[in-house]
């Protein structure tokens, strides 16, 4: 496997040279837009969204129970849908923590690519291998995959259909869905089945909503086989080293669940939120979750597709690290080094003079420079 790495001087190239080491950047800070790194958002996040309602859906209520069948339908659609409006699903809680305790860096597989060197710099190295020494970084993973091209288009209906469905769900509670504060509305929310559900002459608005819930659950279950099925194709195309992503997966469901639950915490007053801290009344994510979740930092737009990206990323396995710094500097194995290209430099012929200086004085005289 050839990797060539862009750089945008002499200077940095010779810097690479003289160190043996390349920088990782922090993945938020690295990449040029920040909501490049995770399709996840757009995809993944939906994927949870529909898994979410899909679970809703599915528990299990009696028909007979005038109360049970709204508070199990309506009233967790309502949390699932304000938690993806204040960004506090497990997609955002896995990007965020990526994003901002990962690093990264990024190289491409083809001899020569115009979209890399317009993107990163003038400089590239070929490595006729993946030259990162992970071995001595003990903290870290680094997970190593080609960018999966996809086109995320095809995600917007469902993304539409989602909003459709929370607006057919909600037109009974719609009067009190606004901006207070959240627990507030699930007061008025179990006040409201107790005032408009719990009544005998309620018997038609019930059987109404069963119908209407029956098709919900009907067309989100389509969209949920979708989903998966897309999800599943995803991971087939993977080939991580079962044991670093295991390492990962232990890490991300300790990191993961304990920032989202805060999150959602903050949201109650104090004592209510002691409680559900206490009876741990938030659904989290298993390890085995976020290790599937992890091919999601390998996904990129289709209309990306020229730049045929191998990326690597340094994931955590500890919080017993300093994550505050911008950059991760990762030694190289400089004999995988075979050829520096320089190409459209304003100073080309001393670019490679002093790029071939550094070369002979580390004693890489062997790596050509062209």
């Amino acid at each position: 496997m050839k990797l060539r790495h862009y750089t945008n001087s002499k200077e940095s190239a010779v810097s690479i040279i003289k160190s043996k080491q390349m920088w990782l950047g922090k993945t938020g800070e690295a990449l040029k837009d920040r909501d490049e790194v995770n399709h996840y958002i757009n995809i993944f996040r939906l994927f949870h969204s529909l898994d979410d309602i899909v679970t809703s859906l599915n528990k299990k209520s009696s028909h007979d129970s005038k109360v049970n069948l709204y508070e199990n339908m309506i009233k967790s659609l309502f949390i699932t849908n304000f938690y993806s409006k204040n960004r506090i699903m497990i997609g955002d809680i896995f990007a965020d923590v990526i994003r901002d305790e990962s690093y990264i860096i990024c190289f491409t597989e083809d001899n020569e690519s115009n979209f890399h060197e317009s993107k990163y710099g003038p400089v590239s190295f070929l490595f006729s291998d993946n030259p990162l020494l992970e071995n001595k970084y003990e903290d870290f993973r680094f997970l190593t995959k080609q960018i999966i091209y996809i086109d995320s288009k095809e995600f917007i209906n469902v993304e539409n259909e989602l909003e459709e469905f929370y607006e057919k769900a909600f037109q009974p509670i719609k009067e009190i869905l606004n901006d207070q504060e959240f627990h507030q509305m699930l007061i008025d929310i179990h006040d409201l089945i107790k005032e408009k559900f719990d009544k005998k002459e309620s018997k038609t608005l019930r059987k109404e909503l069963i119908k209407n819930g029956e098709n919900l659950k009907k067309n989100t279950l389509l969209e949920y086989e979708i989903m998966t099925k897309t999800i599943k194709n995803f991971h087939e195309e993977t080939d991580f080293d079962v044991d670093k992503v295991s390492y990962i997966g232990g890490y991300l469901e300790s990191r993961i669940n304990k920032v989202r639950e805060d999150r959602i915490l903050s949201h109650f007053e104090e004592n209510l939120a002691k409680h559900h801290r206490l009876n741990g009344t938030f659904r989290q994510v298993q390890k085995d979750g976020h290790e599937r979740n992890i091919i999601s930092c390998f996904l990129k737009d289709i209309i990306d597709k020229d730049d045929n990206e191998t990326r690597i990323i340094a994931l955590p396995v500890s919080r017993n690290i300093n994550l505050m710094e911008n950059k991760l500097k990762v030694d190289l194995d400089m004999s995988l080094l075979k050829e520096i290209i320089v190409s459209n430099s304003e100073d080309k012929e001393n670019t490679i003079k002093e790029i071939k200086s550094a070369l002979e004085e580390m004693g890489l005289e062997h790596v050509i420079v062209k």
